[in-house]
């Protein structure tokens, strides 16, 4: 459960400043749950998150019995920006690429057959060109990943080459998507791929599952050099049980983690440590160094599935799990930490929307999540700023709990004009100041972790820099500056209060949360804040 204290109640220089810090024994509060349905059913496969806080989905959509390749865009609290149909077919894997724009693979529809595809898309999801690569059988890609240079790697299944049934695809391409080698393997029985990643060797590791003896399932982890050329392949069970290897994370001391039908653990050697019975698809590294990974749990009587995330330490150690969903089925495909120090899970529900199936999304705050008031007076101009990095940065969520906000601008002459709806700030920056204007006494209510002494600031010569203070207490302006003091003109706040370190003169006396700070530099310099 949640516990709360009043962690402080300060008045400053006409702002009320209070922080009310969680502490999370277990799970972060959901911050909103979306769910995107359309004129039939639809499913998200892969997310990824954009530079500008944003996020990108691809999987499909189908109005009747035909599935059609989607790519979505969406903001930061998934309202659509933008979706594009590249035809008949599935995406289920998305990257972002090195020119800014995104690729993205699965399944589609050729001459009455389905081939594995990679379609390179541009930042507005526009083609820019497809390749298809397969046989006379079916061919399906699971999961992409940008080589070093610049070309890619495709991984999945193939019907038109192998040993039969299904077997192991992968497919390595120039920038351009044309084929430079292909790698096929399989037994008798199925064999499919489910992830790939460059290594530091310049070489690459694949995963999957194998059927080698006919029922049972092993997993199967190949190790291939630059040129497709298998190095070592291991085939394994653990605990004579069915086993898979899905996506593989390489821990801070070297040791490896793989998701499955076990969390598996392994040497820099490829020898197994320990193997738990988590059944999980997606495996990132978190912003501590710990891991954050989803499946479905299942549940009897009735027999459903809902989403499950588990959060692991650094050393692989459960720190918390938790499940969401309905009375029907949700089908969990990936999770990601988001910039703010929270999660999003991404996948499908039958729970919730119009139809059997639709895209859902489901966001929690950070763990560490802090809530900070910040207390406007009426009818005038106040520099403010945030120390917390908030869940959605773009300017209308920033200031919705402002109602009686008509103003906020930046230095650079960004605006923000609520009734005219119009926005030339974009995305607040957390290191700058803003100046803002209620025609009534208001509370800027924020939620989201700390940004502390790491964050880098940056400051121009020549022109008033309007700054923004990142830490949760009070300092001593000449503590907190006391990096760049002989390149200080001045500094002020809004209330006269100024700093000249040369004098020296100094009616300012602390730097408080939220408050802002217009200051004049001698040269262009970045900073950090000093406690």
């Amino acid at each position: 459960m949640i516990s709360k204290k009043i962690f402080r109640i300060a008045f400053c220089a006409g702002l009320l400043i209070s922080v009310i810090s969680f502490s999370f024994a277990q799970v972060p509060d959901t911050l909103w749950t979306r769910v995107h349905y359309y004129d039939g059913t639809s499913g998200l496969q892969d997310i990824i998150l954009c530079d500008d806080g944003s996020f990108v989905y691809c999987g499909f959509q189908a109005p009747g019995l035909t599935d059609y390749y989607t790519v979505h865009h969406i903001d930061e609290h998934a309202n659509m920006i933008r979706y594009r149909n590249y035809g008949i077919g599935i995406g289920f894997s998305i990257i972002k690429t090195s020119d800014g724009g995104f690729a993205t693979v699965g399944r589609m529809r050729r001459n009455d057959n389905w081939d594995m595809i990679l379609l390179k898309i541009n930042s507005n999801l526009q083609e820019e060109w497809r390749r298809f690569y397969g046989g006379e059988g079916i061919d399906e890609a699971s999961f992409l990943t940008q080589a070093e240079d610049n070309g890619y790697l495709i991984t999945g299944r193939t019907r038109s080459y192998g040993a039969g049934g299904d077997d192991i695809f992968v497919v390595r391409t120039d920038e351009n998507g044309d084929t430079l080698w292909t790698y096929i393997f399989g037994f008798e029985y199925n064999d499919i791929s489910f992830f790939c990643k460059q290594t530091l060797d310049g070489g690459f590791l694949v995963t999957g599952y194998s059927y080698p003896f006919g029922r049972w399932q092993y997993a199967d982890i190949i190790k291939l050099d630059s040129e497709g050329n298998e190095l070592w392949r291991n085939v394994y069970q653990v605990n004579g049980e069915n086993t898979a290897a899905y996506e593989i994370v390489e821990m801070n001391n070297g040791d490896y983690l793989v998701s499955g039908r076990h969390l598996q653990r392994f040497s820099p050697d490829w020898e197994l440590i320990w193997a738990r019975p988590y059944f999980t698809w997606s495996l990132k590294q978190t912003q501590d160094g710990g891991f954050i990974m989803c499946n479905n749990y299942i549940h009897r009587n009735p027999w459903i599935q809902d989403y499950q995330i588990i959060r692991l330490d650094e050393n692989g150690d459960t720190l918390w799990t938790n499940i969401y969903g309905g009375d029907s089925n949700e089908f969990c495909k990936t999770v990601l930490q988001t910039p703010d120090g929270g999660f999003l899970l991404g996948g499908g529900t039958e729970s919730f929307g119009v139809r059997n199936s639709n895209s859902y999304l489901v966001r929690l705050e950070s763990e560490n999540s802090e809530e900070l008031i910040i207390g406007l007076q009426t009818n005038r101009f106040e520099l403010i700023s945030t120390p917390l990095y908030l869940p959605a940065l773009y300017a209308p969520y920033a200031f919705e709990s402002l109602p009686a906000l008509q103003i906020a601008y930046q230095d650079d002459g960004g605006i923000f004009l609520p009734e005219l709806d119009l926005n030339t700030i974009g995305r607040i920056d957390l290191t700058e100041a803003y100046q803002v204007f209620c025609t009534e006494p208001s509370n800027w209510q924020l939620t989201g972790h700390k940004l502390g002494e790491a964050t880098e600031y940056t400051l121009f010569a020549g022109r008033w820099n309007w700054l923004g203070y990142p830490l949760p207490e009070p300092l001593p302006v000449e503590t907190a500056l006391s990096e760049i003091e002989d390149e200080i003109v001045i500094v002020l706040n809004d209330d006269g209060g100024l700093w000249i370190p040369a004098i020296p003169l100094n009616t300012l006396g602390n730097l408080q949360p939220g408050e802002g700070y217009y200051i004049f530099t001698l040269h262009d310099l970045t900073f950090h804040y000093r406690t």
